[in-house]
């Protein structure tokens, strides 16, 4: 059996310790925010800036281009994002956006680039009821060259140790939850981590007292007026680095939450739970992998 860590090199799945900023001559290292662009007008306080997290990606129904949900960049040719968001479309039916912040224009600061779907893996384990395992990979056509506004987030450690940070949670929701159009800008929503136990014991005030959180799932949020209904759903929950607090690594999939705005936390897929299943499946689905074990192991 091949170890987990060699596994995690030759996947570029985790993030390198010794880089604290990226070359501005090679690719970027994962899980840079991008703090030095300036945007010009007032945006709103929610409001990212462009090209503020390289990672985003939305997804668009390919039939008439309208926003379904987000993703994560978490390989050059490898979507992170929810089963919920994909479950009803086919490959050839939705299209990866990268590098892109405002839906409604064609002239920002730096061009965004569109990919069509080689394959969608969503968990076999997904669950309805309850969202557990509410996960998908989306393998891309070809590879996204990275840059200072298309780049990848990194992946969490196997195990996560819990980390008290704020955290941030981007994308392009809604408003209201009823409302039929999603926000032309990336919204940006700092939000706090919740304990399972605290979660499961508000969030049963709000769904009934037999609400259980499963241990595929965590939280994040409850303050009022910032959920993940104004980012949308498979969008990603981002946490900075201890040491690095410009570099994050991703936690969380956006997943299900109360009504928008309400003090409830929001309930994302636990990403450092599914890293195993992340792993199998990219291996699985990686063009001449079976090939390179065949020769080199």
């Amino acid at each position: 059996m091949i170890r987990l860590s060699v596994l995690c090199l030759l996947l570029g799945l985790y993030r390198v310790q010794s880089l604290r900023f990226p070359d501005p001559v090679s690719e970027p290292a994962c899980g840079y925010a991008n703090r030095d662009i300036l945007t010009f007008g007032n945006l709103e306080e929610d409001t990212a800036e462009e090209a503020e997290l390289p990672w985003m990606v939305v997804l668009l129904d390919a039939r008439n281009s309208q926003p379904v949900g987000g993703g994560s960049l978490i390989k050059p040719d490898v979507v992170l994002s929810a089963t919920t968001v994909t479950r009803n479309f086919l490959e050839n039916q939705l299209i990866v956006r990268a590098g892109e912040w405002d839906l409604s224009s064609h002239f920002e600061m730096r061009k965004h680039e569109d990919v069509t779907i080689r394959k969608i893996v969503r968990h076999p384990d997904f669950q309805e009821d309850s969202g557990a395992n509410n996960v998908a990979l989306l393998f891309l056509e070809r590879p996204l060259q990275r840059t200072r506004h298309i780049n990848l987030i990194c992946m969490p450690p196997l195990p996560r140790p819990i980390i008290w940070n704020r955290c941030i949670v981007s994308g392009w929701g809604k408003k209201n939850i009823n409302d039929v159009s999603h926000a032309s800008l990336m919204k940006k929503i700092e939000v706090p981590l919740v304990d399972s136990f605290t979660c499961e014991q508000k969030l049963r005030q709000h769904y009934s007292a037999s609400f259980n959180l499963h241990d595929s799932l965590t939280c994040a949020g409850g303050e009022t007026g910032k959920d993940s209904c104004k980012v949308g759903g498979g969008s990603p929950l981002a946490c900075p680095l201890r040491g690095d607090p410009n570099r994050y690594e991703q936690v969380g999939i956006a997943n299900f939450g109360a009504e928008c705005g309400e003090p409830f936390p929001t309930v994302y897929t636990d990403v450092s739970k599914m890293l195993p299943w992340i792993f199998k499946e990219i291996l699985a689905n990686l063009p001449g992998f079976e090939e390179f074990l065949q020769l080199n192991w």
